[in-house]
């Protein structure tokens, strides 16, 4: 066994050595610019990963925002629908008083006509509002007891 590896280590000294290192450094070469490559596609892959992941969590974000402003206008206009019926009939076309809203948020509510034969029945608009928009617009009948 000594001697089949003593005649390899003889066999590549001289040209067969020197072709090995020929092929070695050609392969060395052509794939000298691989690892730049290899990384740049890696750097690429995380930038769109991680894009996509920060979509994700902005989107999110903004659902939960106007899930809160949603809940929020509810909320405030159930509060002022029952003030409404708390306080006495005001003949149409009136403005009930607001409840004090958040701030940020703006409470209205009107007595309109609804039908002009009937003047015992007014039509109630409540409307509730952030950072000057409209969110939410709730609507019932009402009649003079």
């Amino acid at each position: 066994m000594s001697n089949t590896l003593c005649r390899h280590k003889l066999s590549l000294r001289g040209p067969r050595l020197a072709a090995l290192q020929g092929r070695l450094q050609s392969a060395a070469l052509v794939s000298r610019g691989s690892l730049m490559m290899e990384m740049v596609v890696a750097v690429m892959v995380y930038t769109l990963v991680g894009s996509a992941v920060l979509a994700g969590l902005s989107a999110t974000y903004i659902s939960g925002a106007r899930s809160r402003d949603q809940s929020v206008a509810e909320s405030l206009g159930r509060s002022q629908m029952e003030y409404v019926f708390s306080l006495p009939y005001q003949d149409p076309v009136s403005t009930y008083p607001s409840i004090a809203p958040p701030p940020g948020y703006g409470v209205s509510a009107l007595a309109e006509e609804y039908l002009s034969s009937i003047a015992t029945i007014e039509k109630v608009v409540v409307t509730v509002s952030h950072d000057g928009s409209d969110i939410l617009v709730l609507e019932t009948l009402r009649t003079k007891e």
